[in-house]
Order: structure tokens, then C-alpha cells, then sequence
């Protein structure tokens, strides 16, 4: 169990290593190890009383038209690209355990009316300017490299009181205050951001210990970049 209001940077990161040895050689979908990510995120960080520190955490990634599951296919609209799909969902709701249960936030757009969120998190964690490991690379020299790039997190100590948090409603009933998140791009011109919403608040020393996780599950994730992007697309 992890508490960010007590545990040390070097705490997150030797967890998020032991979650990426356990799962470095499993090759399967993007959608399936976003899954398993936010779900060991969400089970592993408690406050306190051992009760969930994160009400939600979410990963999105970028997509492509042609990419897109039939159940996503709706949603697109060539007028509002680039779209980011949720990959990865999983709260204290159970609704929030799978994507397709998702009402609002199974595509969307990160085109010129992107959200204040979006476009916080794209400046926040420079999604723009990062260079992703070579696809040459092994998995532990692209742990090193990713280990080795900028550490950048998205981060809102304050959710109540920021524009960059939509849903007063969500942030109101189930008591968030802090917002953080990690992300990065793949050599493929994709990128993904994975976003945590606290129950209890996080300081900036915490949210850079929280940041940690970014060298191991980005590997993760990049090492599916050869894999089918959706459970569905899995023969």
C-alpha cells in the first residue's frame, strides 16, 4: 500500500518497476495493459484509513479515425480531430471499471475547442517536444532512456478552485482535491496521459513522487505499440 502523503519518490517508483517485471514480457493489447495500469493505481495508493486515495484514474491515448472500434465510431467527427479515447478507466464506481460504460469521456476532441483540462495537460507534461525511447531499444534500455527523460507531470493542487477540473458536481461529491498526472509520446506520433483524481490533497513533493511511475508504465505502453490498440481488434 502507498500513501503519497507519507511515502518517498523512490517508494512509487520501485512499485511501479516491481508492476512493470511482472508484466514487461505479456504481450497484449494497449487497451489491456492501460487497464491493468489504472486498476493497480487505484488499488495500490490508499490514504490513511486504507480506503481509496483516488476516486478515478483514467488513461487516454491519442487515435486515429481508422483505428477506432465500432463503438467509438459514433462519437468521431472529422471537424473536432485529433480525438484522445479512453484506454484505461477504473474508480470507486463501478461504472467507472469499464470504458464503454463511460457517458461523456470515450472520445474526445483535442482540436482547437479542446477543454481547459486538455489543454493543460498537453503544456503541463509537453507532450509536443518529448523523445520517445528507439524501437530498437530492449525493454530495460527503454525503461533507462524513459528514466532518463524529463520528468513532467500534470498537476492541480487545488480541484475546487480550478478551471482546469470541469464537473463542480463530480469534484464536489466525491471530495476531490488534488488532480495529478503523467504522460508521454510513442515513435509512432501517438501519445498518452494517464490522470488520477484525489480524495485527499497532494502536495508538489507528492505529486512529483507520483510522477515516478512514468519511466515504468510508459514502457509498458510502448511496448504495445506493436500489439492490437483494442482488447476487440485481439484475434
Amino acid at each position: 500500500m502507498l500513501n503519497l502523503q507519507t511515502c518517498s519518490a523512490s517508494d512509487v517508483y520501485d512499485w511501479s518497476r516491481s508492476f512493470y517485471l511482472q508484466h514487461v514480457a505479456t504481450k497484449t493489447s494497449f487497451e489491456e495493459t492501460s487497464q491493468k495500469i489504472v486498476k493497480a493505481v487505484f488499488e495500490s495508493f490508499r490514504q490513511a484509513d486504507a480506503s481509496p486515495q483516488f476516486a478515478l484514474v483514467r488513461i487516454f491515448r491519442l487515435v486515429e479515425d481508422e483505428s477506432l472500434p465500432a463503438d467509438l465510431l459514433q462519437y468521431a467527427d472529422p471537424e473536432h480531430k485529433p480525438y484522445v479515447a479512453l484506454m484505461g478507466t477504473y474508480g470507486v464506481e463501478t461504472e467507472w471499471q469499464n470504458r464503454q460504460l463511460s457517458k461523456t469521456h470515450k472520445l474526445m476532441s483535442l482540436g482547437p475547442e479542446r477543454s481547459p483540462m486538455m489543454q493543460a495537460v498537453y503544456e503541463q507534461i509537453g507532450l509536443d517536444h518529448k523523445n520517445p525511447p528507439s524501437k530498437e531499444a530492449t525493454p530495460d534500455q527503454m525503461l533507462q532512456q524513459f528514466s532518463d527523460g524529463i520528468l513532467a507531470y500534470f498537476y492541480v493542487p487545488k480541484a475546487a478552485d480550478s478551471p482546469y477540473v470541469p464537473g463542480h458536481d463530480f469534484v464536489t461529491k466525491y471530495g476531490i482535491h488534488s488532480v495529478v498526472g503523467i504522460g508521454y509520446p510513442f515513435l509512432s506520433g501517438a501519445f498518452y496521459f494517464l490522470l488520477a483524481f484525489s480524495r485527499s490533497e497532494i502536495t508538489r513533493q507528492s505529486a512529483t513522487a507520483f510522477a515516478e511511475i512514468t519511466a515504468p508504465f510508459s514502457t509498458l505502453l510502448a511496448l504495445q505499440e506493436n500489439q492490437p490498440l483494442w482488447v476487440s481488434s485481439q484475434s
